[in-house]
């Protein structure tokens, strides 16, 4: 039989401390890259997001109805800024 706590293939368990660090490094170093990778993947998703968005004001005008089915105000739609008078 086979003794599992010498095994390499199976590390110790992972603890996580009141820091959010793990007392396993190598577990520590592969969450912080899955968070990294995470982290990535949303910000050029964000960015495709703005850049159709902006395609669309390019190609249909910043008062159409594409750029207001993408969820954007329209030009027209927006409110002019008012004056204040002092008095």
């Amino acid at each position: 039989m086979i003794d599992s706590s010498r095994c390499k293939h199976n590390p110790p368990p992972c603890e996580f401390n009141w820091q959010g660090r793990t007392s396993n490094p190598h577990a520590h170093n592969t969450l912080a890259a899955a968070r990294d990778a995470l982290l990535t993947a949303q910000r050029d998703f964000h960015e495709i997001i703005l850049g159709a968005k902006n395609e669309a004001r390019a190609l249909f005008g910043p008062d159409s109805d594409q750029v207001a089915s993408l969820g954007l105000k329209k030009k027209s739609e927006r409110s002019k800024p008012k004056r204040v008078t002092e008095g």
